[in-house]
């Protein structure tokens, strides 16, 4: 597929996911699903085609074959700049920590991508896995309590045995409860994705402390839209922005919204290849 098509491809994608996400959610997600096309694996593979890394372009094969399966919420672009980071944070001290896991399909990804390697680094899952668990706060649009309610703690550990993925340790629960009894480890890489404000100020207020320098903080629902409608942004954005204003480091928005402990802007560079059409908002 040449890349004027690609990109025409691609267009046509992003408008429908946005139409579906925001006015007709009924439709499935995909425009590949409502025509019978696998228009999500021919996009993917022609993105795969750019990666340089061969460790990065096996795991990312991996990803576009069991995609809908594994029911991540990232996207293409996304896995393959948190999979440098995780390469490039390798060599530092301690463990990675997602805060707000869903499904599970992203601690899949990084936990393949850690055994891929030859990491001994753990994964911990961090989530209720029962859905948001209470309405956002400090945002236009607070009615978000429930949302994300389409998971099970039952069908997540049989995805993490189905993909052979042992490395994830499950943190089951209220973040209040849960996140002080590892009060004593350290990480590498912090992953927040939990969309309300309440929740990432638990997040990001527990984790930063426990970053090591140099390591690598990502915030997914950063800048974010909620989409249906709403004129909010998410109020990750402002809990994040809130707790960085006298910090060093401030988010760079990538792939994914990040930044590195210790350094402004970050070190790492986003080598792989890079979407078009994020939805992410410029920052104020």
């Amino acid at each position: 597929m040449s890349f004027f098509f690609l990109n025409v491809f691609l267009k046509i994608a992003n408008l429908y996911q946005k139409i579906v996400k925001n006015y007709l959610t009924f439709l499935p997600h995909s425009p590949a699903t409502k025509l019978g096309l696998n228009l999500f694996q021919k996009i993917s593979a022609d993105v795969m085609k750019l990666i340089n890394e061969p460790d990065i372009k096996k795991v990312t094969n991996f990803y576009i074959k069991n995609h809908e399966d594994i029911q991540d919420t990232q996207g293409i672009y996304k896995i393959i700049f948190l999979l440098q980071c995780i390469k490039e944070t390798e060599h530092l001290e301690g463990d990675i920590i997602e805060l707000g896991s869903y499904k599970g399909g992203n601690a899949i990804m990084i936990a393949k991508f850690l055994k891929q390697i030859g990491s001994k680094k753990k994964v911990y899952a961090c989530d209720t896995f029962s859905g948001i668990p209470e309405e956002d706060s400090n945002v236009k649009d607070i009615a978000d309590m429930g949302y994300f309610s389409d998971t099970n703690l039952d069908a997540v550990k049989k995805k993490l045995k189905k993909y052979d993925v042992f490395n994830v340790k499950l943190v089951i629960g209220d973040f209040r409860n849960t996140l002080p009894k590892l009060d004593k480890e350290k990480f590498s890489l912090v992953f927040i994705d939990c969309n309300i404000f309440s929740s990432a100020k638990l997040a990001i207020n527990f984790s930063y402390p426990r970053l090591v320098k140099d390591g690598v903080l990502f915030s997914h629902c950063y800048c974010a839209p909620k989409g249906k409608g709403s004129t909010s942004l998410w109020g990750e954005t402002y809990a994040v922005k809130e707790y960085l204003s006298n910090k060093l480091e401030k988010i760079v928005i990538e792939s994914i919204p990040f930044m590195q402990k210790g350094h402004n802007p970050p070190k790492i560079i986003n080598k792989m290849p890079k979407s078009e059409f994020s939805t992410y908002h410029k920052p104020d």
